[in-house]
């Protein structure tokens, strides 16, 4: 069934947050927008207090956080994923979204399953491996004098949006024909076909992270069906062992 609200499917995930301060400030935007599902990856806090007293009124949203080591389990059973940046990327092929359409591709399928917005380090933002787990990203149009947000408003403003669109949503959530694999199963199938392509020998000479990237995006965009990516998945299974039958299960063509 679908969720009484869009909004109870969106998580919020802060990868490798330095600041208490900010996270109690980010628990505190989400629960002002309607968010109650936050999950912290790898925190380096050192300074818990300030995450409870920024937070003011919205201790709930800090108590229930759910703290992972790796950004892949923060994602496992989301079906999309935008990353926040404040800065332009070299994979020029993502297109860059503006939160509000970063907002209308989340809010339908959050009708259906979860999905999820990613935020950076305060210091360095996303990696290009925490990139390449996510589905989209996004980028807030701020000024070129003072382009980078502080974590919470950055939250803020990507959480309003969300809202505003939801609020047609509430009653009766639109349901997608067609529901995508979640991000774990994708991965799964990602990892089988990078393995058969270096038994091949086509990664050699190949940056290995943006094979990797350019694999998820495929199988993520297309959204394939669990089926579907059973169906895949089994017929990696079959390359793989003609692969044994011909050149051995340790060696490369």
């Amino acid at each position: 069934m679908g969720s009484a609200s869009p909004l109870d499917n969106v998580r919020v995930v802060l990868v490798r947050p330095a600041r208490g301060g900010n996270v109690g400030a980010t628990a505190r935007a989400m629960l002002n927008m309607g968010l109650r599902d936050l999950i912290l990856v790898d925190p380096r806090i050192d300074e818990p207090d300030p995450v409870r007293w920024m937070a003011h009124r919205a201790e709930e949203v800090v108590s229930r956080a759910r703290t992972v080591e790796t950004l892949a389990e923060a994602l496992a059973t989301t079906t999309l994923a935008v990353a926040t940046t404040a800065r332009r990327r070299r994979w020029r092929s993502w297109p860059l979204l503006d939160p509000a359409e970063a907002a209308a591709l989340l809010v339908p399928a959050a009708a259906d399953a979860p999905v999820a917005l990613v935020f950076g380090p305060e210091d360095k933002g996303l990696s290009n491996d925490d990139l390449g787990h996510c589905t989209h990203i996004a980028r807030v149009p701020t000024d070129a004098a003072q382009p980078s947000l502080n974590l919470a408003q950055a939250v803020l403003l990507m959480s309003w949006e969300l809202r505003r669109l939801a609020r047609g949503h509430t009653s009766h959530p639109p349901r997608r024909a067609r529901v995508p694999a979640p991000a774990d199963q994708i991965e799964g199938a990602v990892q089988q076909l990078v393995e058969v392509m270096t038994r091949v020998g086509f990664m050699r000479g190949k940056n290995t992270l943006k094979v990797l990237t350019t694999a998820r995006q495929v199988f993520k965009r297309t959204e394939l069906t669990p089926e579907e990516v059973g169906f895949v998945r089994g017929s990696l299974r079959k390359i793989a062992w003609g692969l044994d039958q011909t050149i051995g299960p340790d060696e490369e063509t």
